[in-house]
């Protein structure tokens, strides 16, 4: 979902589940966009899953992601990477984005995610 007012905040964007739309192939790409986008990743851990996952998006040159790990419809964790963030303040070292995730088995989870590249 693009966010052309740069306006919108995770809640509001929680609360538009229509507005998201599905990959098009197995290789989405959005192109040069110059608005923030909106993802929307839905998760369903099957019973007896450790939880134990490691977000990771592997494109360095992102300058602004805001992580939103929600739980059955709530947020239960915002976390800020992307380029602009310094390496000593990341979650996890390293030149890709990548955030360990503890989510519970059998509960509903999405990964909301704000991307913008200036």
């Amino acid at each position: 979902m693009l966010d052309t007012d740069r306006q919108l905040t995770a809640q509001q964007a929680l609360s538009r589940p229509s507005l998201f739309g599905k990959p098009s192939g197995h290789h989405a790409n959005l192109g040069v966009v110059r608005h923030p986008v909106w993802l929307r990743i839905p998760l369903r851990l099957a019973e007896g899953d450790s939880g134990r996952w490691m977000f990771s998006l592997a494109y360095a040159s992102i300058d602004h992601i805001d992580l939103h790990v929600v739980t059955d419809g709530q947020i239960a964790r915002h976390v800020k990477l992307g380029r602009a963030v310094p390496l000593d303040q990341r979650p996890s070292p390293s030149a890709w984005h990548a955030v360990p995730l503890e989510l519970e088995p059998g509960r509903q989870h999405e990964l909301l995610l704000r991307v913008e590249s200036l």
